[in-house]
Parts: structure tokens; C-alpha cells; sequence
């Protein structure tokens, strides 16, 4: 039988009386007691009722534990008439630990763990009225079928009612922290072309760094003069030893080679390699 997730007890009861379902009354008045126990839903509790196999439906009939909620308590733990939490020793493996590295190794643990209730708790240091679980302690929950562990410097942190107001104090301030930074991501951008100070930061940075153009531009202009280099030493040497040989090789060397600058110049204009 489907359960909706916004169903309500009443409405199931009728569904299934309709579609012809047997169940004994005492499941319905144990799915009631649970749903106020546990500050759960309708159809969390029936679901986890199912999980746990408090309930078995077989064809179009529900068999029940008649513990209820309380079936879903491990063995040694109890709950306390004052705060209404739990408290006692539990064995390891009698909890729920999906989703935890250490599973398997739970799972077969014959170790107990120790649970203690608010009862067992301290004073909140801030307020000095609202009890703090106890630090280095650990706090069961029906619901999960797990504990939480309360390290050592939980006590620090004080109540639920003093961190809550902590949060309200705090809240307005961080908003305007959050607020400030979307404005200064949003108006960063724009200022960063629009705004002449960013302008002339931008400039200023510029003089320290060559952009990709201008790395370009220094490297032909390297390869270049390294070129003329050995040119002008190549026909130096020509023209000094056809100066030595007949007296006019110099003569001849020196139009040569300004020719080639003048060559080498009207090139690197056309295809802009001086800027």
C-alpha cells in the first residue's frame, strides 16, 4: 500500500479499511505515540517502522510489534522522565553506522559505549541557567539509531539559547559583510574600465609587465639585430681582405651593406615589427 508523504494517520486508516486491509488498532495508536515521541511525520514513522520491522505487511494484512517505538531502542539504554533523553550503556553494534568508515567493524563490536542524558550535563558558562550536554560524552537519537559525541570543547560553545542569540547579533553584521563584497564583485568589473584611478592603476601596471604583442616585437627585433650582426661581420671581413688583395673591396662592401639595413628596415616597417 503506497503512503503519501503528506498523508495523515486518519486518511491512511480510511484508505485501508477501503481497500480492504486488516491491522490490529494497536498499531495505530503505537504509530500515534511514535509520531509525538519522535517529532516525526506520519509517513517517516510508517517508513520507519517498516525499515525496522516493527511492521510487516504480508498481502493485505500488517503485523505489529506491539513495543512500538520502543523497539527501536537498543537494549540498555532507557529513557529519562525529566529531559526525556536517553541514557545507559549500549552495545556498538546495536547502532545504526551507514555511511560511517568503520561499519563493519562496528557491526561485529561487542564493545559498549556509554550514553548520558542533559540531566548529566554542565552549566552553560554565558547564561550560568541552561544545561550543556556534558563534554566528552555521547547523546542517542532514537530517530537514527545513532550518537553524537560532544568533544571536549563543546563546552565552550554554551546553550542553544545563547548561540541563538550570538547568531541574531552577528546575523546583521555578517549580511553587510556579504552585501559589500556582491557590490564590490559587481562593481569591480565596470571600474576596472570605466573608473579613471583603475585606469591609471592599470596603466601603472602596464610599465612593469610586456604584453604578448610586445614580447613578440622584442623577439624578432633580438633575432634580427643578431642577424645584422653576422652579416655586417661577414661582409667586413670581405671587404678588409678585398681592400688587402686589390684596394676596392671596402669601396664595394660599404653600399652592400647599407642596402641590406635599408632592406631589413622597409621589411620590418611593413609587417610592423618596430610598434
Amino acid at each position: 500500500m503506497e503512503i503519501k508523504k503528506d498523508g495523515t494517520l486518519s486518511e491512511w486508516f480510511k484508505e485501508a479499511r477501503a481497500q480492504g486491509y486488516s491491522f490490529p488498532l494497536a498499531m495505530c495508536h503505537g504509530i500515534q505515540t511514535a509520531m509525538k515521541e519522535l517529532n516525526k511525520s506520519f509517513a517517516e514513522v510508517f517508513e520507519l517502522f517498516v525499515k525496522r520491522v516493527i511492521i510487516i505487511q504480508v498481502g493485505k494484512m500488517f503485523i505489529y510489534d506491539l513495543r512500538g517505538h520502543k523497539a527501536l531502542i537498543p537494549e540498555g539504554l532507557h529513557k529519562c522522565e525529566k529531559c526525556g533523553e536517553y541514557r545507559g550503556n549500549v552495545m556498538k553494534k546495536d547502532l545504526n553506522w551507514e555511511d560511517s568508515f568503520h561499519k563493519e567493524e562496528a557491526e561485529k563490536s561487542e564493545e559498549y559505549l556509554g550514553v548520558s542524558c542533559l540531566c548529566d550535563g554542565i552549566l552553560c558558562h554565558k547564561c550560568k541557567k541552561n544545561k550543556i550536554h556534558r563534554p566528552v560524552s555521547n547523546t542517542y537519537y532514537a530517530d537514527t539509531n545513532r550518537i553524537e559525541h560532544y568533544p571536549y570543547f563543546s563546552g565552550m560553545m554554551g546553550c542553544a539559547e545563547c548561540r541563538e542569540k550570538q547568531n541574531k547579533l552577528k546575523k546583521p553584521e555578517e549580511e553587510m559583510e556579504v552585501q559589500k563584497e556582491w557590490e564590490v564583485s559587481v562593481r569591480l568589473p565596470r571600474e576596472m574600465y570605466e573608473s579613471q584611478d583603475a585606469e591609471r592603476l592599470l596603466d601603472k601596471s602596464s610599465k612593469h609587465s610586456l604584453t604578448e604583442q610586445e614580447r613578440n616585437r622584442l623577439a624578432n627585433t633580438v633575432v634580427i639585430l643578431f642577424w645584422l650582426i653576422v652579416v655586417f661581420l661577414t661582409l667586413y671581413g670581405l671587404g678588409g681582405m678585398s681592400l688587402v688583395l686589390n684596394g676596392v673591396g671596402f669601396v664595394i662592401g660599404v653600399p652592400i651593406l647599407g642596402l641590406f639595413f635599408w632592406g631589413i628596415y622597409k621589411l620590418g616597417d611593413r609587417f610592423h615589427w618596430w610598434g
